[in-house]
């Protein structure tokens, strides 16, 4: 290819510059030979700066395939990632909650037949206490109500279980439209809540936050927004500082790779708002 843009754009020179004056067509001037060297050099010139844009271009599409493949190996990685921490969360249930629950109820059944002392009460209390750890621990690794009740019920019971953790008012509303989704989609959908949830109780310093879903034209619409300190949005993203938020720029990623859109609102001293939309007809 190289050789036949050379070949190419000197070709007419070295016909002018010598051949024609050769067969007496045309007669040899001397002004003609630099303009023939310059037209050359031109020529060369121009063929280097055409190579570099290709070679340019080319480099640009590999990194745009490269940016795809990387987005969706790291959304193969979250879903797998998810599927095993649900497989961790069961197996917490199954043996070590259900053991326990057990446990609890043969100490009630000694307890009824039996005088009960002050170290038998401390047991009791001390399994109750493991219970509600194992039960709290099981939700936080893969909270069981997003397979049983849907997205909606676990961002709900979300907003409920962050505003008790962080002394937060976080609301949760709802249409109450129907809003079939793959569960591979709530999945990737409640990951990228949570990690708008976990920025609001990091940074923003707010007293209130709310999450919205509501289903418009098939397109689904979640706002994540708080009345906090907000931020400089733009120098966030001119500077492309990563150490704001990480996982919330890796799931806003992570929603546009799989065909939705993200907004993100925010100005010093106004809070901040974050929009997921996100087509019903999408597959994850």
């Amino acid at each position: 290819m190289v050789l036949t843009l050379i070949v190419l754009l000197t070709a007419p020179f070295i016909i002018i510059l010598f051949v024609l004056p050769g067969m007496g067509i045309l007669s040899p001037q001397p002004e003609w030979g630099f303009v023939s060297v310059g037209l050359i050099l031109f020529g060369i010139f121009s063929l280097g700066l055409i190579l570099l844009l290709h070679q340019r271009r080319k480099h640009l599409s590999e990194l745009f395939h490269l940016r795809k493949e990387i987005q969706q190996m790291s959304s193969e990685l979250l879903l797998a990632g998810e599927r095993e921490r649900r497989k961790i969360a069961m197996d917490i249930h199954d043996r070590i909650g259900q053991n326990l629950a057990l446990s609890r109820k043969k100490l009630d059944l000694f307890r009824s037949q039996n005088s009960s002392g002050p170290i038998l009460d401390h047991v009791v209390q001390m399994i109750d206490q493991a219970i509600d750890d194992t039960r709290s621990l099981t939700f936080d690794i893969s909270p069981q109500i997003l397979y049983d009740d849907g997205l909606e019920a676990a961002l709900d019971w979300l907003c409920e279980q962050m505003g008790k953790d962080h002394g937060i008012t976080m609301a949760f509303r709802d249409d109450l439209k129907p809003k079939p989704l793959s569960m591979d989609a709530r999945i990737l959908l409640f990951q990228s809540v949570r990690e708008c949830v976990l920025n609001v109780v990091k940074h923003s310093q707010a007293d209130q936050a709310w999450v919205h879903i509501k289903l418009i034209h098939n397109t689904l619409h979640i706002e994540v927004g708080d009345n906090g300190v907000g931020f400089d949005l733009e120098s966030v993203v001119k500077k492309e500082n990563r150490s704001y938020g990480l996982g919330l720029w890796s799931a806003i990623e992570r929603i546009k790779h799989h065909g939705g859109d993200v907004h993100v609102e925010s100005k010093l001293s106004q809070g901040t708002r974050i929009k997921i939309d996100f087509p019903l007809d999408r597959h994850v």
